[in-house]
């Protein structure tokens, strides 16, 4: 995916988390828009990764969604060690290793189905990849807090031509703008990990529910 998108385990503890990237574009590194020896950045891909820190708390590897790893060469220090972050990475790849210019904050979506809400939020994109169920939206804030997750609505028993059974899970988005006025817009990136997904199996049809639209996943 080029540039920016065009398309877009179960802990209610784990949503105070989420709360930091609505304080605006959080950005885990940023660095310089030329490169050490003064030549005009090359050409780099936007993509949502997890990133990996070493024992050392230095950003190390880039993961992204289609399985493949690059080791980041322009590390940088003082994140938690051993730790996989979820971010919008800006990279290019220079002699097999990523390059990172920019890293903005994702969320990683919980299951939130015990306390749903869904306050409106407006959606810029839904996609779908090997792993995640990722989403662009801009909500809109005065810095406070708001919450965030994925409400499973309904599992329907079904079977594909074949005969072979699946399930259709259906989903929402949980958002409780808990107050917050809607003073200005922001840029939040968010994921739901497919496998915390309860008893998720590989023939199974996801629909995500966002405001007043359905995404088939």
């Amino acid at each position: 995916m080029k540039r920016t998108p065009t398309a877009i385990g179960r802990t209610l503890s784990c949503l105070s988390t989420f709360c930091a990237a609505l304080l605006g574009a959080v950005c885990l590194m940023s660095v310089s828009s030329c490169s050490d020896d003064g030549n005009a950045t090359p050409p780099f891909t936007t993509e949502m990764a997890d990133v990996q820190t070493d024992a050392g708390g230095r950003l190390a590897a880039l993961l992204l969604d289609n399985d493949t790893r690059y080791v980041i060469e322009n590390q940088k220090a003082g994140y938690k060690p051993n730790t996989a972050y979820r971010a919008l990475a800006d990279f290019s790849i220079q002699g097999g290793k990523a390059h990172v210019y920019s890293l903005m904050n994702a969320l990683v979506l919980k299951d939130s189905t015990a306390t749903p809400m869904h306050d409106p939020v407006k959606v810029q994109s839904v996609w779908r990849t090997q792993k995640y169920i990722n989403i662009h939206l801009s909500p809109r804030t005065q810095g406070g807090r708001q919450y965030w997750g994925y409400i499973v609505d309904s599992v329907t028993e079904s079977a594909l031509p074949d005969g072979t059974p699946c399930r259709h899970i259906c989903l929402s988005l949980h958002h409780n703008q808990n107050g917050d006025p809607e003073s200005y817009t922001t840029e939040v990136y968010a994921s739901i990990a497919i496998h915390s997904i309860t008893d998720i199996g590989p023939n199974d049809r996801i629909k995500l529910r966002i405001n007043k639209a359905e995404y088939e996943l």
